[in-house]
């Protein structure tokens, strides 16, 4: 029984053979120690598809055309980019991405050609439905562990004076005159009519905004969010995905659900993303809109995007990382006084963000809470002494209660945690066996894991800092 003719994009050929190939993704795991691999099924292979036949002068069957067009048809539907409808012979309708093709031409070129091509399935490219309003499973409580972010009584006074702040500055800093002086709001308002202004508004929260939705796609890409997920044992992935907030004796693991997957953090991720996208594009409406001599409006919009960006982040120290990351940024553009504001605005949300983020960090020593206060009190500092300058009394004293609070909660987290010491040992050992010498408790050979970072957990090296307890 002969094949029905084939079609690509509409131009026929006739079929003697064909061949499909597929498969399944396969990730194949090998562990030290164990005989049998784990093959991880990841899915269907992408099906190829492989047609050899012919077109032949005045053929009925392929539409009775000459061979020279029938030819140039099929070189035209080849050569189009993008994707195409096959008709093949057995399978019925495809959409395919052409690899390859061949049309021969030989002696007998006059009255016939051979023809094969080669392609693979291919659909639309897709992303997942998010809604920013749909409840995530990032944020549902486990015990007593709540991933979305606790508003800390010290980070919530920054953004209220942040916010009340906003408008009284606004005309000061576009004067040059000093900040403080209470005629000025009902006198410069003439001011705000140079187009100048409205411009540097504008493209500051832009530059602000695409920044935060950079922030934002790190803090969500797979290999962070993963970092909290619990594993099968219920320990984290934290050693192999940067490490999760698990703290000295690994009580505060994760925020996820114990039945999340990766799959569910795609997702929820997702969600995430988008909130950031619509709260970066509403405060960039506001900027081109809001009535410049009261931006109280757009003090409130970008405290929203940097709480957005807080949400964003699975791992407190992540979040840390990417806050402190933020309030050290320098846009690049011209330095105005309206810029000055936005940039002083951006960096202080980020502050009362850092704070409500410190709340849920859990230091693994004293050494790391001690760290941790010397790595975040300058940045405050910096930022309270420009608040200062700026004549902003209410956020320099909100930003000293913010440093006196994250001082406080990571003196508190680590007042049950022990120093680190060193320890030496003659050859590299195992880390249960190393647990077990130091610990006395082989169950904690995980922590020693995360703290150390070996390059095997079989292999310890000689020297190393651990906890002393």
């Amino acid at each position: 029984m002969a094949l029905a003719p084939a079609a690509f994009r509409g131009a026929k050929f006739a079929v003697v053979e064909n061949q499909s190939a597929g498969g399944r993704r396969v990730a194949l795991h090998q562990y030290p120690g164990k005989e049998v691999p784990w093959a991880e099924d990841m899915g269907r292979e992408a099906r190829r598809f492989r047609l050899h036949g012919f077109v032949l002068d005045g053929s009925v069957k392929l539409g009775g055309l000459s061979v020279s067009m029938q030819r140039a048809a099929l070189l035209a539907a080849c050569d189009k980019p993008g994707s195409g409808t096959l008709d093949h012979p057995t399978l019925g309708k495809i959409t395919v991405a052409l690899l390859r093709w061949t049309i021969g031409e030989g002696l007998d070129a006059a009255n016939y050609s051979e023809v094969e091509i080669e392609a693979v399935e291919t659909g639309q490219q897709e992303f997942p439905a998010v809604s920013s309003t749909a409840a995530t499973n990032l944020q549902k409580q486990v015990g007593t562990v709540q991933f979305t972010r606790p508003l800390t009584p010290a980070g919530g006074r920054l953004r209220k004076a942040l916010i009340s702040f906003a408008k009284s500055t606004v005309l000061a800093l576009i004067s040059g005159k000093p900040i403080g002086i209470s005629s000025l709001l009902a006198s410069a308002t003439g001011l705000l009519s140079v187009a100048g202004i409205r411009t540097d508004l504008v493209g500051r929260i832009a530059g602000w905004a695409s920044r935060v939705l950079w922030y934002a796609n790190d803090a969500t890409a797979l290999y962070r969010i993963a970092a909290g997920l619990l594993a099968s044992d219920g320990s984290t992935y934290g050693r192999y995905a940067l490490g999760a907030n698990s703290g000295l004796t690994a009580t505060n693991q994760s925020a996820y659900a114990d039945d999340q997957t990766i799959a569910g953090l795609t997702s929820d991720a997702s969600v995430l993303r988008q909130e950031v996208k619509d709260r970066a594009a509403a405060a960039s409406a506001l900027a081109a809109s809001v009535d410049l001599a009261d931006i109280t409006d757009l003090a409130t919009a970008v405290t929203d995007m940097i709480d957005a960006l807080l949400d964003c982040c699975a791992d407190p120290a992540d979040a840390i990382r990417i806050l402190l990351s933020l309030i050290a940024t320098t846009l690049s553009g011209a330095s105005t006084s309206i810029t000055t504001l936005v940039d002083l605005m951006v960096c202080q949300a980020a502050a009362a963000a850092l704070t409500d983020a410190v709340s849920r960090y859990q230091p693994s020593s004293t050494d790391d809470a001690a760290a941790r206060i010397a790595q975040i009190a300058p940045v405050l500092d910096g930022l309270a002494l420009q608040a200062a300058d700026a004549g902003a009394d209410d956020i320099h004293a909100a930003l000293r209660d913010c440093r006196a609070a994250i001082v406080a909660m990571l003196r508190d987290a680590a007042a049950t945690a022990a120093d680190l010491r060193a320890y030496a040992f003659g050859q590299p050992l195992p880390a249960l066996l190393i647990a077990q010498q130091i610990y006395g408790d082989a169950t904690r050979a995980d922590q020693l894991v995360g703290q150390v970072n070996p390059i095997h957990p079989l292999f310890f090296p000689l020297a190393f800092e651990a906890l002393a307890l």
